[in-house]
């Protein structure tokens, strides 16, 4: 990788320079630093409202269920993925494997790579966007020496063929920008739930409960390397985790009131989760 990061610039798409806290490109279009060390490089006309993204309500509550480790299956599973692919990246005159987790959210899952890669000393530099500012705040505000910014999937302010491993997990999806920041060997990691994520949940929510489509997004420009399903079964018996666990996800704002004043009255709910993950290549 030619440059010391990868961003590059919303506007004109040059790469940017580092000086102090701000970033600058050759055609003088300048990004500073925030107070927690993020950039913001969502431009207003990639915004579809004033406060695009997840709320701090959801982050708050997604925060507390990842912390409290009920998703800890998942996560230990992508950071070995992340490892894996740093073990293949040789040949590149000694730069560090660059990661791009496109729509992180609050950063857990970059978090627990980072903690992985450093632990079996790899040299890597790990970088997260997303849509929601707060997201990215809550994010950077941890202080892990991962690098930021508030951006649009489908607009990567990212310099081409930049990136070793990038990462979507639940998040928005962009075949031609995926494939133009990936360098050529990289590798695309996807998430999605499989059909019976979180069904103990909806069961309690819904009189007909249904089972996910595990249709994947379509990647064109990618051929399928390798596919695992992940599965676990949670328990949870502290009301608060309940109503955390229900606003995290997307039913908390399709469910009726009534049904789910109910539901934060369980004292218990047991609930599969399942993950398919799948590994691209570049065609």
């Amino acid at each position: 990788m030619s440059g010391s990061h990868i961003w590059a610039c919303p506007v004109c798409g040059e790469e940017l320079e580092q000086a102090d806290r701000s970033y600058r490109c050759l055609n003088r279009h300048t990004y500073d630093l925030s107070a927690k060390g993020y950039l913001n490089l969502l431009l207003v006309n990639q915004r579809k409202s004033k406060e695009p993204g997840d709320s701090k309500l959801m982050l708050a509550a997604r925060r507390n269920i990842l912390d409290a480790g009920y998703f800890n299956m998942l996560s230990d599973a992508l950071s070995r993925q992340a490892a894996g692919l740093a073990e293949e990246v040789t040949g590149r005159g000694g730069d560090p494997f660059t990661v791009l987790d496109a729509g992180c959210g609050e950063g857990y899952y970059l978090e627990s790579m980072n903690t992985y890669l450093r632990k079996a000393g790899i040299d890597a530099k790990l970088y997260g966007t997303d849509i929601s500012k707060d997201a990215i705040a809550m994010a950077a505000g941890n202080g892990t020496g991962i690098h930021y910014a508030v951006a649009s999937s489908k607009k990567l302010p990212v310099r081409p063929e930049s990136v070793d491993g990038l990462f979507q997990i639940f998040a928005p999806h962009s075949d031609s920008e995926f494939k133009r920041v990936l360098r050529s060997g990289g590798r695309l990691v996807t998430v999605i739930p499989g059909k019976h994520h979180l069904y103990g949940l909806k069961e309690l929510l819904y009189p007909q409960p249904y089972l996910n489509d595990e249709a994947e997004h379509p990647y064109p420009s990618f051929r399928v390397l390798d596919q695992q399903r992940i599965r676990d079964e949670i328990l949870l018996t502290d009301p608060c985790a309940i109503r955390d666990l229900v606003m995290m996800t997307p039913y908390y704002w399709r469910t009726e009131p009534a049904m789910l004043e109910q539901l934060m009255e369980k004292s218990e709910l047991r609930t599969p989760l399942e993950f398919i993950v799948t590994v691209y290549g570049k065609e």
